[in-house]
């Protein structure tokens, strides 16, 4: 960020990019103004759980109901990579079923996927990993970086 010439900047992450906005701010604290992560690594203090809004409840069981149900693949990857690592450098099927899913999972589509991205959107995406053959590749870094992040 010094070299377009700012001195001061924030830091947005979501998914990894949590880990990399934390790791910005805390290796330059001076000169990062906050950080804003999606989601949040943090819980709200305990004894602030009385004050909180409704939104902010709201965004609670959105992250429970996120971790107990669309964590699964985290996990698999995290501590069997190449299980699925095969069947997304073999198979298609398995490729387009593995991402289009995550995909349906977090978009705010209503349930209705193309309502907010196109096929060939879609297509471009599962090519980036079908093409280099880097289905494998992408699950083992949960398995390679997800207890050093966790930490």
């Amino acid at each position: 960020m010094a070299r377009p010439g700012y001195r001061r900047f924030g830091a947005q992450g979501s998914d990894w990019g949590t880990s990399i906005a934390t790791s910005i701010g805390q290796r330059q604290p001076d000169r990062v103004a906050g950080i804003h992560l999606m989601p949040p690594l943090a819980p709200p203090d305990p004894a602030t759980l009385d004050d909180l809004t409704g939104a902010e409840r709201a965004a609670l069981a959105t992250l429970r109901e996120a971790d107990e149900w669309g964590s699964g693949y985290s996990v698999q990857q995290s501590t069997r990579p190449q299980t699925v690592g095969y069947g997304l450098v073999d198979s298609p099927a398995a490729l387009c079923a593995w991402i289009v899913e995550k995909f349906w999972s977090w978009t705010d589509s209503g349930g209705d996927l193309h309502r907010v991205i196109t096929r060939d959107e879609l297509l471009d995406n599962l090519m980036l990993y079908w093409l280099p053959g880097t289905g494998a590749s992408s699950a083992r870094l949960y398995w390679e970086s997800l207890r050093q992040v966790n930490e």
